[in-house]
């Protein structure tokens, strides 16, 4: 039985605020696992949620997401289970209940 297709753009790209987003949640306190079938998990208060981050620059378009991003998103979807999309600072404080004081 042949396995199914992997995206090889989605495996050799990664959105440019990949690495940014990911400091800022490790000096929040996250554990960073990068992992398919989305970017990675990120484990907070002993809690592992699984993180998609984008750069909006393609928000919306059919292609936004790939086939087996889609299958993990629609799944999570029908099991309730939660998924972040990161694509701005506020995103990542907002997934950690963090709080931006003057």
């Amino acid at each position: 039985m042949k396995g199914r297709r992997v995206h090889r753009y989605s495996q050799l790209t990664r959105d440019a605020n990949e690495d940014p987003l990911v400091q800022l949640a490790e000096r929040l306190g996250a554990a960073w696992h990068q992992g398919p079938p989305l970017d990675g998990w990120i484990c907070f208060r002993g809690v592992w949620v699984p993180v998609e981050i984008k750069t909006g620059a393609r928000l919306g378009w059919a292609d936004e997401y790939t086939p087996a991003q889609r299958r993990f998103l629609e799944w999570s979807t029908r099991r309730c289970a939660p998924v972040w999309t990161w694509r701005t600072d506020a995103d990542v404080f907002a997934s950690l209940g963090a709080k931006v004081t003057g």
